[in-house]
């Protein structure tokens, strides 16, 4: 848990970064994209190995939809955004 905790605290650094035109905004949606994109994959391959999804609860079950939303609407706001 402690690890997320520090992805999305780097997270929160670089889009507050990028809110007040310190960073570019390209850097956050890449930083979204892949860290969003990274829990998804891992999840993923937590659940291939534990033999699929029956285990896991409600909660668990909805963060695999957080994490694909998340990615998806990163990678779609970076492919949009103006040049």
């Amino acid at each position: 848990r402690a690890q997320y905790g520090g992805f999305f605290l780097a997270v929160a650094l670089v889009c507050g970064l990028a809110l007040f035109g310190v960073a570019p905004k390209s850097a956050a949606l890449v930083l979204l994209a892949a860290t969003f994109g990274g829990i998804l994959f891992g999840r993923l391959a937590s659940a291939g190995l534990d033999g699929g999804f029956a285990a896991y609860g409600a909660t668990i079950k909805a963060l695999f939809v957080v994490d694909l939303v998340g990615a998806a609407a990163a990678i779609w706001a970076l492919t949009t955004l103006p040049r």
